[in-house]
């Protein structure tokens, strides 16, 4: 199981006052399971192309790849619940097979109660015709715990024949999670008990599963 490297020394969480394994964040189950997508999106281990160097996972073996075909915004999304101090991670990268004036680009950002702030934002111009970027690090720290909504998007512009290329990777780092309730041994207040909900009626140091006098 997984556990996700956090800015802040803070883990991510699904669910108030429990640190959670990964839920394939980071991609890293080889598909898009927990992911909504719309459009021409994968998940792989690695990307060729005719311009860049060949794209590898920056984090773990799987990333997800969004190619900007047709006439229509492609895109992933995924509603993370975050406590404030949270955050999340990762690295992001456009990869343009067009030229100007097709001015192709790829957005990445984060609904914040409604608002969106943007995290990763390249295009054509950007990069110059057929440029790219390497892969670039982003980070989010939650302002109050709540949630929030991660969206990464790419669109053809001018034109809907020649395509660009944009990746998406999430930070994840190993964590121990014996009893495969999602929440890392570390934190988990039942240890080797199965106790997904982490109960913890009189908030000792035991889960109500494992506490002699919960």
């Amino acid at each position: 199981m997984k556990r996700f490297a956090m800015v802040m020394m803070c883990v991510l969480t699904f669910g108030a006052g429990a640190a959670q394994a990964a839920d394939n964040i980071g991609f890293e189950d080889g598909n898009l399971t927990g992911w909504s997508a719309v459009g021409s999106v994968a998940v792989v281990s690695s990307y060729d192309s005719y311009n860049a160097p060949t794209y590898f996972a920056p984090d773990g073996n799987y990333f997800a790849r969004i190619i900007t075909s047709g006439c229509n915004l492609n895109s992933v999304e995924r509603t993370f619940y975050l406590e404030a101090g949270e955050s999340l991670a990762g690295y992001a990268a456009f990869d343009a097979g067009d030229y100007m004036p097709y001015n192709d680009y790829a957005v990445l950002r984060i609904q914040v109660f409604g608002a969106w702030n943007q995290l990763f934002y390249s295009n054509v111009r950007y990069v110059g015709d057929y440029g790219y970027t390497t892969w670039t690090s982003w980070d989010f720290v939650a302002p109050a715990a709540g949630n929030y909504t991660l969206y990464f998007g790419a669109e053809n512009v001018g034109d809907c024949g020649v395509n660009s290329v944009a990746h998406i990777d999430l930070i994840e780092e190993l964590c121990e999670d014996a009893d495969s309730d999602g929440v890392c041994e570390d934190v988990d207040n039942c240890p080797g008990l199965y106790n997904a909900d982490q109960l913890n009626s009189d908030g000792d140091e035991y889960g109500d599963a494992c506490d002699e006098c919960p």
